[in-house]
């Protein structure tokens, strides 16, 4: 079930993964973060269709994780909510575990309904 919003988390281990923007996450301090992450954007905000970007590495830490994964999304989604294009940003993970991190941070704090949930068919 593919999601109607403009922001989705797919899982892809192959060329759509290995072809999407990589991001430097030599940093967790969300403003550096945002800084970087609103550059790349910027500069992909010119096309019109998808933009992908490559998903966090997974930290030692699920909640160091998590925290990487909030950055992301939530600067993501702020710049969605500003900008035209483009049309659609996927975050590209590379199995299944990394992905459900993602969905789950998004539908607990920005999906406002249950249809804009991520991944529904995982649990519902």
């Amino acid at each position: 079930m593919e999601s109607k919003n403009r922001f989705d988390v797919i899982v892809n281990n192959g060329e759509l993964y290995e072809n999407a923007i990589d991001l430097p996450e030599n940093q967790l301090v969300r403003k550096n973060f945002e800084e970087l992450l609103k550059e790349v954007l910027e500069d992909a905000g010119n096309q019109e269709g998808e933009v992908y970007f490559k998903a966090i590495t997974p930290a030692e830490t699920n909640a160091d994780s998590i925290q990487k994964i909030i950055f992301q999304e939530g600067t993501i989604i702020d710049y969605l909510a500003e900008h035209d294009t483009p049309e659609r940003i996927r975050v590209i993970c590379p199995d299944d575990d990394l992905a459900t991190m993602y969905q789950m941070n998004y539908n607990f704090y920005y999906a406002t309904e249950k249809s804009d949930r991520l991944g529904l068919e995982k649990w519902d």
